[in-house]
């Protein structure tokens, strides 16, 4: 009996022993391949949701070689200002496949660019690249209906954010002509309020740009520097206070910048530098904190540091695994620090 105790004392430490060994083997991994989310609350975050409208006539193709640079350019002023964003494309396509976004991926749903730690600038600009390159020139309908597909689509396939600022930008080589505008109520004021209702009236989250054809200066000429894609007889030249549309629209977001013009740019220049999305405001302390990863179940770990100390905020949250996003029943505190770390599964 004494030899049988000692022959399991024995085995029973050789067991713990590659117990211990391999709870620390799993400790190392999960060290290893751990992810954590840093957030600061502020009324001035770094989210932002972004909704290009490119016209996806033939005539745009032409105007791809001076696209596609401008998205290096974007993306990496994007990376030093938002952390978490979502973006997607919008067509101007009212009659064909109306408020749909473009184009359509491998698994049938609508192509939504999130932020990605894993990727670089290049990457994402050359992701979209390959987008605009897909995305031009598809079957569409031959009327420049942008506005009104824009509001269609935010109030369908790409809903924003709630309290999340709201960029859009229009770019064409042509005037909108979209309908379903009231009689005898202005389409720029009509649209307006639209987008205004998107954000609760709150002018401070929404910001628009307009990228498109300006009317020749005088001495100018047409040519690749003016008129990179439709060339002769541009319908912007012939009927240019429709082409104002998307100018105006843009100008009445832009009111309180520093310099209003500079949200209107020239298609066939660069442009990437005048499209700025700093300085946007959130309505209120966030409650909802998107994750870089989706996390393994039963991983997350959330801690909440109030502002510059170690002193831990209690607060209650869930997960949204519909968003991938933590989802706390008070907003934090300004200037805390949100901590959320976890496994990706």
């Amino acid at each position: 009996m004494k030899h049988l105790n000692k022959f399991t004392t024995v085995f029973s430490l050789a067991l713990a022993l590659s117990f211990l060994l391999t709870a620390c083997a799993n400790h190392e991994q999960f060290v290893q391949t751990a992810t954590t989310d840093d957030y600061t609350q502020d009324l001035n975050p770094p989210y932002v949701d972004i909704l290009w409208m490119v016209s996806d006539r033939s005539t745009m193709n032409g105007a791809l070689p001076s696209l596609l640079p401008e998205y290096t350019s974007f993306f990496k002023r994007l990376d030093g200002t938002a952390q978490s964003y979502q973006m997607a494309f919008a067509s101007a396509d009212m009659q064909i496949r109306p408020a749909q976004l473009r184009p359509i991926g491998s698994n049938g749903k609508p192509l939504i660019k999130e932020t990605r730690s894993n990727n670089t600038v290049e990457d994402r600009a050359a992701y979209f690249k390959d987008i605009l390159n897909r995305y031009i020139n598809l079957s569409t309908g031959g009327e420049e209906r942008g506005l009104e597909s824009v509001i269609a689509i935010l109030n369908g396939p790409f809903v924003p954010r709630p309290n999340v600022p709201l960029v859009v930008v229009f770019i064409s080589d042509a005037f909108d002509i979209s309908q379903g505008v009231p009689s005898g109520v202005d389409p720029v004021d009509y649209y307006e309020q639209k987008l205004l209702a998107l954000k609760g009236g709150n002018r401070n989250l929404i910001r628009v740009y307009s990228i498109n054809y300006k009317p020749l200066l005088p001495g100018e000429t047409v040519n690749p520097s003016t008129r990179c894609a439709w060339e002769i007889n541009a319908n912007v030249d012939t009927r240019p206070q429709s082409l104002e549309r998307y100018f105006k629209l843009a100008k009445r977001f832009a009111v309180d910048l520093p310099n209003p013009d500079a949200v209107t740019g020239t298609l066939c220049k660069p442009f990437a530098s005048q499209i700025d999305v700093t300085g946007l405001r959130m309505k209120e302390f966030a409650k909802r904190f998107s994750l870089k990863a989706r996390p393994k179940t039963g991983t997350l770990q959330v801690t909440v540091f109030l502002a510059g100390s170690d002193t831990i905020y209690d607060t209650k949250w869930t997960y949204d695994a519909a968003t991938n996003e933590v989802v706390f029943d008070t907003a934090p505190p300004e200037g805390s620090n949100i901590r959320i770390s976890y496994f990706p599964g």
